[in-house]
């Protein structure tokens, strides 16, 4: 899978056909050896909205989503990992993003996720931290 990020006006639509300018060399070399290599197969396109790559550092998505798991896990008595995992099969609801692994869906990993779908996990471990009335002490400095 390769993820090419361009601006909409580098999209031309007309009738049955879309033409799309791929900005570097590299990216159209890849993308011609995966158009020859899938020849007369289904492929996926994805075209929406951008957003950037969740947040990282200090004050950063990347420490809440990690700080809020730290804390239920702490209130709870439960592992990281088992928590951060409930936190991301719940958030499925809000639309947290997946990847079909065997057949099942498995929620992505922070580092594949942008900052709406950051946001979705967050605000998932603040409603769990509400249903378990635990109080998360949130780093605002």
């Amino acid at each position: 899978m390769i993820d090419i990020i361009v601006n909409s006006d580098m999209i031309k639509v007309s009738d049955d056909i879309m033409q799309i300018k791929i900005p570097t060399y590299e990216q159209r070399e890849l993308i011609s050896y995966l158009i020859k290599k899938t020849k007369g197969k289904k492929i996926n396109l994805r075209i929406g909205k951008w957003y950037r790559k969740r947040t990282t550092g200090d004050l950063s998505q990347n420490h809440a989503i990690n700080g809020f798991v730290q804390q239920i896990a702490m209130a709870t008595g439960n592992e990281f990992a088992d928590v951060k995992m409930a936190a991301k099969e719940r958030a499925l609801k809000r639309n947290y993003p997946i990847r079909t692994v065997c057949g099942k869906a498995v929620p992505l990993h922070e580092h594949e996720i942008n900052t709406l779908q950051a946001g979705y996990l967050i605000d998932e471990l603040k409603q769990i931290a509400d249903e378990l009335n635990i109080r998360l002490i949130e780093v605002t400095e």
